[in-house]
């Protein structure tokens, strides 16, 4: 009875306490070519599979490479070569979770998890065109030059360029939207077959048939109550 009940406080003090600057945010589940990583204090480093990920960490993919970040939440940002992120926020607290990932460029894929349903959960991707606001959900985020090109691949979300705050567009499963500099997104179009094909299978590395293996048990470890693990 006490071994339980002293899991059960490790488990909450895991996800109730506020996340700084440092603080692990995920870990890298796979990678190909050369990722390289820097934090706060302007570092950067080439990273492996199994490193820790942070707050305030950016991740950068080069020519011919590609990386996955497995969330502490069991959520998964799949990168794309030539792409660059950056965890600005990231909080899970008393059911609720406030996310933000800022995509400096190239192409990547997130499997948010939908188990965060409280009062104030918001989960936002950061483009230099667009905001992207999600519960639960997949899309894909190819950004360039001034554009922001998303994908909706399952649920719905919620796109708007910075520049037009009240401009909202609301975009289903299989449709897509591209953001431009100094305009409103576009009216959704329906994502063709073979687009959606590749955008669906095209992120999951080699040897792997199912996304939920994706999540290393080092991160399943987290989350032993949670129906998504068997």
């Amino acid at each position: 009875m006490k071994q339980i009940l002293y899991i059960a406080i490790i488990i909450f003090i895991i996800w109730a306490s506020p996340v700084y600057a440092g603080t692990p945010v995920g870990e890298i589940g796979s990678l190909t070519g050369t990722v390289s990583l820097s934090g706060d204090e302007g570092s950067q480093s080439q990273i492996n599979i199994g490193d820790t990920v942070h707050l305030n960490d950016t991740v950068t993919t080069s020519s011919k490479s590609t990386a996955q970040i497995n969330l502490n939440d069991s959520s998964i940002l799949s990168m794309k070569e030539k792409s660059k992120i950056y965890i600005s926020e990231f909080l899970v607290s008393n059911g609720t979770r406030q996310s933000r990932i800022e995509i400096g460029y190239g192409k990547v894929k997130a499997n948010i998890q939908k188990m965060f349903k409280g009062a104030g959960t918001t989960t936002e991707f950061y483009t230099p065109t667009a905001v992207i606001g999600i519960r639960g959900t997949q899309l894909v985020m190819e950004v360039r030059k001034g554009s922001t090109k998303v994908y909706c691949l399952e649920g719905n979300i919620r796109v708007t360029n910075p520049d037009f705050p009240d401009e909202i567009i609301n975009v289903a499963a299989g449709m897509a939207t591209d953001v431009l500099l100094g305009q409103i997104p576009s009216i959704p179009s329906q994502i063709p077959a073979d687009v959606l094909n590749g955008l669906t299978n095209g992120f999951i590395p080699a040897g792997i048939s199912n996304p939920k293996d994706m999540v290393t048990d080092k991160v399943k470890s987290k989350l032993p109550s949670l129906p998504f693990f068997p």
